[in-house]
C-alpha cells in the first residue's frame, strides 16, 4: 500500500488536494498521514478539529489513517492533544500522534 505524509502547511493545502485528486483519478486508496499546524493564533482544541475537517475535505475523504500535531507550541499543547482525541472520538482519524517533538 502507498503511504503519503503531508500537512495542511504543505503548499497551503495543495498537497492534500493533489493526493485526493490522485485517489479519485486512479481509483486507488492510499494511506495518509497529515499534520495540524500549531500556529500561535490556533490555540483551542476546536482548532485541531476544524483543521482536520478541512484537511479531510481537501483529501475528499471522511477519515484518514494518521493525524498529528506538526510541531510543539509553547502555549497550547494540552489543548492540541485534547483536539487530537476529539478527532479520534469523532471518527475523523484512525490514529493520532505528534511530529517534531523532542523527548
Amino acid at each position: 500500500d502507498a503511504f503519503f505524509d503531508t500537512a495542511e502547511l504543505y503548499g497551503f493545502g495543495r498537497s492534500e488536494k493533489l493526493i485526493g485528486d490522485f485517489e479519485r483519478a486512479s481509483g486507488k486508496r492510499v494511506k495518509v498521514a497529515s499534520k495540524f499546524a500549531a500556529l500561535p493564533w490556533k490555540t483551542k482544541r476546536e482548532d485541531v478539529v476544524k483543521a482536520c475537517e478541512a484537511s479531510l475535505k481537501r483529501l475528499g475523504r471522511d477519515t484518514m489513517e494518521l493525524y498529528q500535531i506538526h510541531f510543539p507550541n509553547a502555549w497550547a499543547n494540552e489543548a492540541y492533544w485534547d483536539g487530537l482525541g476529539d478527532c479520534y472520538d469523532k471518527g475523523l482519524v484512525q490514529q493520532v500522534g505528534v511530529s517534531n517533538y523532542g523527548a
